[in-house]
């Protein structure tokens, strides 16, 4: 499983681009016209093929907007601003925004605060998923399928059949070097298994 855990983000200052200026400008007119767009609450009611958004809270003046910079699936920009600084930013007064990046250079995102969470750079493995890719790591060493299935059951004894061929199939290698286990074929290693432990006195 993987849990949420922030990763320290650093501010940048980002010019806005012209697409995002013209949206900005429809929000504008929207805002001054006091259009049911922005006056009800919603995170996708205003929309443009690069763009979506909405009032954050009703009877507030906080909007947030999600921006795609890139087309198709890509980085996106999670943006909050009051309706005074889209107004700003209409009038040519403000011309950046102040928005958060990963330290991870490969993450091209940018958030409207430090806390907020990245999909990609601020989940990580918990203690028992760190732990069995360890088992597993150390699995590789194995001598062949049989060696594997007694290994595995050594370091953990309770998984039950389907477990131990999702974590097996999880390594391409092995399969192409073994070949695959049917669940029948599973319980009848388990089974042997079992039956090769020594009993307690």
């Amino acid at each position: 499983m993987r849990v949420q855990k922030i990763q320290p983000k650093s501010s940048v200052e980002i010019t806005i681009p012209e697409d995002l200026l013209g949206f900005f400008r429809e929000v504008d007119g929207l805002i001054k016209k006091n259009d049911d767009l922005v006056t009800t609450e919603s995170d996708d009611l205003i929309q443009a093929e690069f763009v979506y958004g909405g009032l954050i809270e009703e009877k507030t003046d906080h909007f947030g907007f999600t921006y795609f910079p890139e087309q198709g699936a890509g980085p996106c920009w999670s943006i909050e601003l009051k309706a005074t600084d889209i107004g700003l930013i209409c009038s040519g007064e403000k011309k950046t925004l102040t928005l958060w990046k990963c330290q991870n250079p490969d993450c091209r995102s940018l958030f409207s605060s430090a806390n907020e969470s990245s999909s990609d750079c601020d989940y990580v493995d918990d203690e028992e998923t760190v732990l069995k890719k360890e088992i597993l790591k150390t699995l590789s060493q194995s001598s062949g399928p049989e060696d594997w299935v007694k290994r595995y059951l050594a370091s953990l004894p309770e998984a039950d059949p389907l477990e131990i061929i999702g974590d097996y199939n999880s390594q391409p290698e092995l399969g192409a070097k073994w070949g695959y286990f049917s669940l029948t074929e599973m319980r009848q290693l388990i089974e042997k298994q079992k039956r090769q432990e020594p009993s307690n006195p």
